[in-house]
C-alpha cells in the first residue's frame, strides 16, 4: 500500500477558519486525509518535515503546548496544519 495525502474539502476551506484569541490573529486550519501510514515514527517524521519547511512561513506556534500546530492523527487518517492568515 502506498502513502497518499490529499486536502479535504478544498472548496470550503474557509469554514475551518478560527480566531486565535491569544495572539489576536486569524488562523486557518488545513485538514488532509492520509492513507497508508500506520507507524508513529513515520507520522512524527511528517510532522517534523512540515514544521521545518513552514515554521518561518506562517505556521502557528502554540505557546502553551510549546509546539507548532501540525498534527498527524493515525487513527483518523488525518493531518491538521494551522497557519496564520495573511492580512491583505
Amino acid at each position: 500500500m502506498s502513502n497518499k495525502v490529499e486536502l479535504i474539502d478544498d472548496e470550503n476551506i474557509n469554514q475551518l477558519s478560527q480566531e486565535d484569541q491569544d495572539n489576536e490573529n486569524e488562523t486557518i486550519v488545513y485538514e488532509y486525509k492520509i492513507e497508508g501510514m500506520t507507524c508513529v515514527a513515520c507520522s512524527s517524521a511528517i510532522e517534523r518535515g512540515i514544521k521545518n519547511e513552514f515554521k518561518d512561513k506562517g505556521l502557528v506556534y502554540d505557546q502553551d503546548q510549546k509546539r507548532y500546530m501540525v498534527n498527524v492523527i493515525l487513527l483518523l487518517h488525518k493531518m491538521k496544519v494551522t497557519f496564520y492568515k495573511q492580512k491583505s
